[in-house]
């Protein structure tokens, strides 16, 4: 315990440490009241002044993402110092432990064994010690450094920071508080390294013992049962030291991944390096130090505790009897599972861990909704995306009643009236018939969308599940083409709609008189000003507001598709990865099945929900081609509206083409997770796994496919059919002119 004192004295120094080894630690004495104090003035009210603080940065995001870092990490180092407290009675009861006879070393020679561990956890104190004192002065100078009244930590306080006084009080106690705070945390975690390290100590100690078992077989029996003793006294003081700090090595890697986001959130924020950059960086590098020095302590002791079965084996046991020769083989059967480490038994602490949690601090940045978020934003606008997975009684939901009535329904009704006008006028009824049909179509797509808005909400969380995460940042680099493709196909989808929109809206102003870009009724003549002005705005704002919805909605289909086909990515990834003993093969295969699972669920409930849309879309799509080909056909030259109706069709034939392209690439990428099996190490495995893969092969045979109520697929023959379907009908109608 001579190795810790300067430790201890560290956390007695903060009213962490109360002299006494047994009994009430916290007495009615000046420490208990300095304890308190400490815990009310520099760390209650500190914290408390950083949180009202958000109330007054919220709009401001740079702002809020630096109080809400500070805040989380000074809550974590609350919570490790309340815990450290409440379990200071088994924290004396491990040092008394460590003080007994059992765990003392027995030699020269085993003092010798043990002191590089030692020394390496003193050099570790000393230098982990340098590091974050030099990383406290640079917080605290910066601000000194910038100039003006900008504080350590960004708080509220009840009073003006402009005045000099105010501002030098408040500077001196947040530094106050600040080396106080920093000072209890990492001796608290220091602490935790050090209890891990005698652990690995007591493992060199007892695997020393083992393999020096000697002597007659009493001699050898009764060092023999010193050494089980030993090692359940081991185990005994692995487990309180485990159960005493769960809590904190849950909340350490549990914020230390959101902490280092929001600090590398931080770092895409500024301009240019500055010493903001910089302390950054060192506190990136500070809390990815000691996440890996618990990972690597963590380890030592499965490292160490995995050699004691075998180091029996160096000792005299040939000459002994049957009877210990059984105790020593039930000895090495106990020993077989190696001692870990755990935070409630979720993770271990290894370097695998530790790896692992640095990538899923990239992986948690990794957002999916990130590259179609201008969809989403554009739906919201238009009323169709509230912020609830469904509609309730607000303004929002006002504001999509309003726009349901007044720029769907009526221009529709309007239009339904204007057929009993023109039903003897075949190019009149045709203009009229295919807007009507191709609006209808959109408002049918918009109200599913509306129905299912809360399902659709349910599929985009789930892209949030560990299980449907990138795990790699390979697997992000292999499917970020995909999401950039659709994020093109996106823009330029847009764009050519806004181009033949333009189009449309004032394609009729070119032509002179009162023509509609729709053609409609209305119960006033058109003839009188501002009747006509009026009808024309109205009309703009409704083809406006439904091209927008309809466009959006399509897109959203679209980005579904993607997602599916980004999923069949990773687990042909995964799959291809398949490596590690049988334990490890197997376990790693059943997190692909499971993976396939949801896919099919994700790609199925996606399917269900547009069943309908797809079919409506393909169905009226077919007859629009038709008979926007068969008004061209009716031209005699080449004027604005034939321009606008060749657009129109090329616009209509682009929607469909990347319904049936997007549909395509799920299919494709789907028929090929059964291929990715075979680049996995399966030749090296059991039968049984063998087996397993045969039958997970067998399962992905067919493809993921995207259809229209089981009537058809969405691929590029499909695409080819639709195409010949509108010639064909079109072809019908000219027919049925010319007669």
């Amino acid at each position: 315990m001579a190795t810790a004192e300067l430790n201890f004295r560290a956390l007695w120094s903060v009213g962490l440490w109360p002299r006494g080894e047994t009994g009430k630690f916290y007495k009615h004495d000046f420490y208990t009241l300095y304890a308190i104090f400490n815990a009310i003035i520099l760390i209650g009210l500190q914290n408390l002044s950083q949180i009202i603080n958000i109330f007054f940065v919220y709009s401001d995001l740079a702002a809020l993402a630096s109080t809400c870092f500070v805040v989380m990490s000074n809550i974590l180092g609350i919570a490790k110092m309340l815990v450290f407290v409440c379990n200071i009675r088994k924290m004396k009861q491990l040092t008394r432990m460590l003080n007994s006879h059992q765990f003392q070393p027995k030699s020269e020679a085993q003092v010798k064994l043990v002191q590089p561990l030692l020394k390496l956890w003193k050099r570790f104190y000393i230098s982990w010690g340098s590091y974050v004192s030099s990383c406290m002065v640079l917080w605290l100078a910066a601000p000194l450094m910038h100039g003006g009244h900008e504080l350590v930590i960004p708080a509220w306080y009840p009073f003006s920071l402009e005045k000099p006084l105010n501002y030098a009080f408040a500077y001196v106690y947040q530094t106050v508080g600040f080396m106080y705070s920093t000072v209890g945390i990492i001796n608290v975690d220091t602490l935790i390294y050090a209890l891990l390290m005698y652990i690995c100590a007591q493992c060199d100690l007892l695997c020393d013992n083992l393999g020096n078992l000697d002597g007659n077989e009493e001699e050898f029996n009764g060092k023999f049962i010193s050494c089980v003793k030993h090692y359940e006294s081991i185990l005994s003081f692995a487990k309180i030291t485990n159960n005493v700090f769960n809590p904190i090595i849950l909340g350490q890697f549990g914020t230390s991944a959101l902490t280092i986001a929001l600090t590398l959130f931080q770092l895409s924020l500024v301009d240019h390096f500055d010493t903001t950059a910089a302390i950054s960086i060192v506190y990136v590098l500070g809390l990815a130090v000691e996440l890996y020095v618990f990972c690597w302590f963590g380890n030592e002791i499965e490292i160490k505790t995995s050699k004691i079965p075998y180091c029996i084996y160096s000792s005299n046991w040939i000459d002994i009897s049957l009877g210990v020769n059984k105790n020593i083989f039930i000895f090495v059967e106990r020993c077989q599972k190696p001692l870990k480490i755990t935070a409630i038994n979720l993770f271990d602490l290894s370097l695998k861990t530790f790896v692992v949690h640095l990538t899923n601090t990239n992986m948690q940045k990794f957002d999916w909704t990130s590259t179609t978020a201008i969809n989403f934003l554009v739906l919201k606008a238009v009323g169709l995306w509230p912020e609830e997975e469904s509609y309730k009684p607000s303004l929002y939901t006002l504001y999509a009643t309003f726009n349901a009535i007044v720029l769907i329904a009526l221009p529709n009704f309007s239009q339904i009236i204007n057929i009993y006008y023109v039903y003897s006028d075949l190019t009149a009824l045709t203009a009229t018939c295919f807007i009507l049909t191709s609006n209808m179509l959109a408002v049918a797509k918009m109200c599913s969308f509306a129905r299912h808005v809360g399902d659709l909400k349910k599929l985009l969380k789930m892209l949030t599940s560990d299980q449907m995460k990138p795990k790699t940042n390979t697997q992000i680099k292999i499917i970020q083409p995909l999401m950039k493709r659709w994020k093109k196909s996106y823009i330029v989808y847009i764009c050519y709609v806004s181009f033949n929109m333009s189009l449309w809206v004032f394609g009729p102003l070119s032509s002179g008189g009162h023509q509609l870009i729709m053609p409609a009724w209305y119960p006033f003549t058109l003839e009188k000003s501002p009747n006509y002005e009026l009808a024309y705005i109205y009309q703009a704002l409704c083809f406006v507001y439904l091209t927008t919805a309809n466009i959006n909605v399509d897109t959203s289909t679209y980005a579904l598709f993607t997602y599916i086909c980004t999923q069949c990515e990773i687990l042909c990834d995964d799959l291809c990865n398949l490596k590690g003993n049988e334990e490890e093969f197997n376990q790693k295969l059943v997190n692909c099945v499971k993976h396939h699972e949801i896919i099919l669920s994700f790609a199925k409930k996606t399917n269900g929900l547009f069943n309908m849309v797809i079919l409506g879309q393909f169905a009226t799509s077919t007859m629009a081609l038709a008979l926007t080909m068969f008004q061209l056909s009716l031209v005699e030259s080449l004027d604005a509206a034939a321009i606008v109706s060749m657009f129109y069709i090329v616009g209509l034939a682009m929607q469909l083409f990347l319904y049936c392209w997007f549909g395509n690439e799920v299919e494709t990428k789907s028929s090929k997770i059964p291929y990715a099996i075979y680049s996995s190490q399966w030749l090296d495995i059991s039968v049984d796994v063998k087996r397993n893969l045969l039958i997970l092969n067998g399962r992905c045979q067919q493809p993921i496919k995207i259809t229209a109520i089981n009537l058809f697929d969405l691929s590029l023959k499909t695409f080819v059919t639709i195409l010949r379907s509108a010639w064909s009908y079109f072809a019908v109608l000219h027919s049925v002119n010319g007669q």
